[in-house]
């Protein structure tokens, strides 16, 4: 429970009924507050030590070491604000006062295609994100058994791209949202309009495979760590691959 500190308050002009987190972070620490929405319109605090602090709101976070990722989300959560709390007052994005207002917007459009291999096998599970590239927020899913993802997103410019854990991520790929009723999917820049069918076959992001890998163990001096989450970042250039231990370690 909250204890201590300042209280900020955190206005929800919101779905009905929407699982969410409200996250705080700051260099000293992380909190969350899980919600479910009872209104478009609810209101909740936090108390807040002394500090600078990154609050937002998204999709509720399944809990657990095998809890997998959040569930696709059905509006565009919206962007953070940077909060300084400093003794009992606070400024919001260089604002005074103690509070903020997050807006979830209800998706009306969608952003369709395909993650493969480089073979061309589909591939499962992949995490696919579509951002923008003005603010960096935007929304998230994951790919079925046939490479295929939809994101619901609104009007707008958005980069898009996917990764799947101990591989390279794809390239971005922009894509246009058109006040279109249709053929509002505009990829790469193109004039033509498209449907999200036939986005299906035209945005592809492809997962290179690596034809070299690193392997080693992870251990707490005595026993092997199963389960740990393991990165490897590029030093000469932009470029990362993440992975997680099995049960050798």
């Amino acid at each position: 429970a909250d204890t201590g500190g300042t209280v900020f308050t955190i206005r929800l002009n919101s779905l009905a009924n929407e699982q969410l987190d409200i996250f705080a972070g700051s260099p000293t620490g992380f909190r969350v507050k899980q919600i479910t929405t009872t209104s478009t319109a609810d209101v909740y605090t936090m108390r807040l030590p002394d500090d600078n602090w990154f609050i937002g709101v998204g999709p509720q976070m399944p809990r657990g070491p095998i809890a997998g990722p959040p569930p696709t989300p059905s509006y565009i959560p919206p962007r953070p604000v940077d909060v300084q709390v400093s003794g009992g007052g606070c400024k919001v994005n260089g604002v005074t006062g103690c509070s903020v207002t997050f807006t979830l917007t209800a998706a009306s459009k969608s952003i369709t295609g395909k993650v493969l291999d480089s073979t061309g096998l589909p591939m499962m599970n992949a995490e696919v994100s579509a951002h923008s590239p003005q603010g960096g927020f935007g929304t998230r899913g994951t790919t079925d058994g046939s490479g295929a993802f939809s994101l619901g997103v609104t009007e707008g410019s958005y980069i898009v791209h996917a990764f799947v854990p101990g591989m390279p991520p794809t390239r971005d790929i922009s894509v246009f949202v058109s006040n279109a009723v249709t053929n509002y999917l505009f990829i790469n820049g193109s004039s033509t309009g498209i449907v999200t069918t036939t986005a299906l076959s035209l945005l592809t992001l492809t997962v290179t495979k690596s034809s070299t890998s690193i392997s080693g163990k992870v251990t707490d001096d005595t026993n092997v760590v199963q389960g740990a989450s393991v990165y490897a970042y590029r030093m000469d250039g932009p470029g990362h691959a993440d992975a997680r231990t099995g049960s050798d370690g």
